[in-house]
């Protein structure tokens, strides 16, 4: 009776795949001013929503999206003996969100998402179309 060897990439690939999916089926965000933000939680005002989980979990979620993305920096802030904060530093310009900050006081875990004062900075067009467009007309004669 012969025997069929096991591809390992291809058994790899649905292991990776398989973990991915296991990883991600409790992660739902909702976006604000472009930032993510629990999908679970409850707008208090503006900006300002109360996370539904612990702080453990709710710092979780923001790593899980957070953690290695260029241009977001994680700062914990000085607070008095009973309140826990993290500010997430976004420092890519023109995304629409300069920060996220996440605290916990009496027991709720809260998430404030900072607008940015520019907004979302619309795609400019490179000097090398407006030459190709120039040499163009010239070519066409128009």
């Amino acid at each position: 009776m012969a025997t069929r060897a096991v591809r390992t990439p291809h058994l790899l690939a649905i292991v990776i795949a398989f973990t991915a999916i296991l990883a991600t089926r409790d992660v739902r965000a909702a976006r604000v001013h472009g930032a993510f933000v629990l999908d679970e939680s409850v707008k208090v005002e503006e900006g300002r929503y109360r996370s539904r989980k612990s702080w453990d979990k709710t710092l979780r979620f923001f790593r899980s999206v957070y953690r290695n993305k260029p241009g977001v920096v994680w700062r914990t802030v000085a607070t008095p003996a009973k309140v826990k904060a993290i500010y997430l530093e976004n420092t890519n310009f023109g995304q629409g969100w300069e920060g996220i900050n996440i605290y916990e006081a009496q027991g709720k875990t809260f998430i404030y998402v900072v607008k940015s004062d520019t907004g979302p900075v619309p795609a400019k067009k490179s000097k090398k179309s407006k030459k190709r467009r120039r040499r163009k007309k010239k070519r066409t004669g128009g």
